[in-house]
């Protein structure tokens, strides 16, 4: 070659072999469990939780009549995402009603997470640990379990990281650009738009531009966050119900009392402080972070530097959804919380400290090299969170044999009659 020459790029496969590698595993994990739904289900595609079939419902009338509610007749705050429903209904008017939407769109939004946290990671860590991320995120977060619950968790964990790194971006610069600017109020209008919890994120990092004296910037991404929530709820009120989405009134962990002050009262109590931490995973994410915060130590001294924010903006906004938000339930409700940790402690790595960790690993014999990645291996594979995956079969079935056969029955029997049901979503939608 001549000197003179610049050396050709490496190949597109070998510079991004890390992101190709967990998309594919993605896939694949995605592909068995479709396949093996299908033969649980006698060839019909179900999801694993009937709350599924409640944005369906929603989505399908509001295509068909023009009517956002649970059935054609009356309006219901029955959906805590508002965006969720939304990206079905458009589905709905350019395809038709039909069963794919939430498996494509969580299918779609789970390869979107894995390519941006690869994007934002990639400069800072070596590929086999990007790997590594990529691989945590999938099935730790867990990303097959969500795709097959029919809900917007994927959408909301994609959207939480995109407008955390964008955050820290803004507030560590000394002048942001115009452009990160627009992008952050954007996806401050999707965060809280695709589910509520984004006000905990948003008021977060409001707070720190406050404290960094940007009072007008924080005041408008305030504003953009919280425009959605106030423009539904406006016409919610309107039609004679809450001003929040009635799932956020029922599993708040205010519901016994509703007003601010009741919400302001039930702060340090410890019984629902312990059912707020529910799974171990929320406690154990809580103790990484926080050890992780202090083996920075005397580094703390950098500032607004992103590294120095994210750990303490993940903090808050963890302590903020155990004081008033739910935990459980088909690891749903955390799974942003979780992908979040996974993004910003592999974030918080610097280069440096990554090279020394690779070089520390090569010296290891290979047999010492080998012990270690089966531990790690294994530890991730029976974790709970791991273990879903083998769930998600036996939720859809009995999803199957309960909720889809009542609205069989209840499509033949009592179509167009008034029942009282305890599982409304795919009675709703089939009846």
């Amino acid at each position: 070659m001549n000197p003179t020459e610049s050396p050709r790029p490496a190949p597109f496969l070998q510079r991004h072999w890390p992101l190709l590698a967990a998309i594919t595993t993605l896939w694949i994990l995605a592909a068995v469990l479709f396949v093996r739904c299908l033969r649980a289900n006698n060839g019909i595609l179900i999801y694993a939780l009937d709350d599924a079939y409640i944005h369906m419902s929603i989505a399908k009338n509001l295509a068909l009549h023009r009517v956002w509610g649970v059935t054609r007749y009356q309006f219901a705050s029955a959906s805590s995402s508002v965006l969720w429903v939304g990206l079905m209904w458009l589905v709905y008017e350019i395809f038709g009603v039909n069963n794919w939407a939430p498996l494509v769109l969580n299918l779609i939004f789970a390869t979107a997470l894995c390519v941006s946290v690869y994007w934002l990671l990639r400069r800072s860590l070596t590929p086999p640990q990007t790997f590594a991320a990529l691989l945590l995120i999938i099935f730790v977060t867990p990303l097959p379990a969500l795709i097959f619950s029919g809900m917007e968790h994927t959408l909301h964990a994609l959207v939480t990281i995109l407008f955390l790194a964008g955050a820290v971006r803004v507030l560590s610069a000394k002048r942001a650009r115009l452009v990160e600017w627009s992008a952050l109020i954007g996806l401050a209008v999707l965060l809280t738009s695709a589910r509520y919890e984004g006000l905990f994120l948003l008021a977060t990092v409001s707070g720190l531009m406050v404290l960094r004296r940007s009072v007008l910037p924080a005041l408008v991404l305030l504003a953009a966050g919280l425009l959605p929530i106030v423009v539904f709820g406006i016409w919610s009120v309107w039609e004679g119900s809450y001003l929040l989405p009635t799932p956020v009134v029922l599993k708040g962990n205010f519901i016994h009392e509703s007003s601010i002050r009741g919400a302001l009262s039930s702060l340090g109590d410890v019984q629902r402080l312990r059912h707020g931490l529910g799974p171990l995973w929320i406690p154990a994410l809580l103790v990484s972070a926080a050890l992780y915060l202090g083996r920075r130590g005397r580094r703390w001294n950098e500032g607004w530097s992103s590294a120095s924010l994210m750990l303490p903006i993940f903090l808050a906004i963890t302590a903020l959804h155990i004081e008033f938000a739910s935990t459980g339930w088909f690891y749903r409700y955390e799974a942003y919380l979780i992908a979040t940790v996974i993004y910003v402690l592999a974030a918080c790595v610097d280069e440096a400290w990554a090279r020394k960790l690779e070089i520390s690993v090569k010296r290891l014999p290979r047999i010492a090299r080998a012990v270690a990645i089966v531990a790690v291996l294994a530890a991730v594979a029976s974790s709970a969170q791991a273990r879903s995956v083998a769930k998600v079969v036996r939720a859809t079935h009995n999803i199957y044999c309960q909720q889809y056969q009542m609205g069989l029955f209840v499509r033949r029997a009592y179509a167009g009659m008034p029942i009282v049901l305890h599982d409304i979503g795919a009675v709703d939608y089939l009846a």
